[in-house]
């Protein structure tokens, strides 16, 4: 829009040269008059033509704000009324931490704080299909929300004690489940990791409590059970010296 004005300018000031009279201007200064506007027209046109589209990146071309095709990475020559616009296809990394970690549920309601990392890229050639039905904060708005909600389905299917433990096969449904779902829009998921599951402070300190005795309670079983083969040791020990002083006798 603002090349069209500004040519629209020029063009109306070239029209002014050849309109002034030739007491006001004569022929020489019309003559470089005009041939300064037409250098800089054209200037402008190849200055607002020329694109530069970076490596690992598409190029959306755009007009009057609608997306009207799409260009490849490198050099670009496009109409001067157009634009373009660079759209990452890289890798790129949506994380789930601390403050923003996935909430969710066990199945007896237990909250269950997931850290997440997923990687995902979108395939090159249906990005402008992606950016005009979707939009460009495409991350926030399917991305993110299915990533949050496969892991909610997911983990209220076990109970809290048993979240940690499944956490592979939970993994793996989670990225099966958004990888089916994204594919639809060609987003692509690379790889799904689960740094780190927590809970809520209390249920937190309840299974490290009954993960203590629990370990406290083996070790008092290990401790009785060497208390009693030193016993039987002894038995065997004091039986062995009966028979032997019998034998003798």
């Amino acid at each position: 829009m603002f090349y069209l004005i500004s040519t629209f300018i020029l063009f109306a000031v070239l029209i002014g040269v050849f309109l002034t009279p030739k007491d006001v201007m004569d022929g020489e200064a019309r003559g470089i008059t005009t041939f300064a506007l037409i250098a800089v027209i054209a200037v402008w046109t190849l200055f607002n033509s020329i694109y530069q589209v970076p490596a690992g990146h598409v190029g959306l071309v755009y007009a009057f704000s609608d997306i009207v095709g799409q260009e490849g990475e490198g050099l670009k020559f496009v109409a001067p009324w157009k634009s373009v616009w660079p759209a990452t296809v890289q890798v790129q990394k949506v994380t789930f931490q601390k403050e923003y970690h996935l909430a969710s549920f066990s199945k007896e309601s237990q909250d269950v704080y997931v850290d997440a990392t997923v990687n995902v890229r979108v395939l090159p050639k249906d990005i402008e299909a992606l950016y005009r039905n979707v939009g460009t904060d495409y991350m926030d708005t399917i991305v993110r929300p299915r990533i949050r909600q496969a892991f909610k389905d997911e983990t209220v299917k076990y109970s809290a004690v048993d979240v940690a433990p499944h956490r592979e096969q939970i993994r793996h449904a989670v990225s099966k489940r958004i990888s089916d779902e994204l594919a639809a829009r060609s987003i692509v998921v690379d790889d799904l990791l689960i740094d780190n599951i927590a809970f809520n402070p209390k249920f937190q300190d309840s299974i490290e409590r009954k993960q203590i005795a629990s370990q406290d309670a083996l070790a008092e079983e290990q401790r009785i059970a060497g208390e009693r083969n030193k016993a039987q040791q002894a038995i065997e020990i004091a039986r062995g010296a009966a028979e032997a002083t019998l034998i003798n006798a």
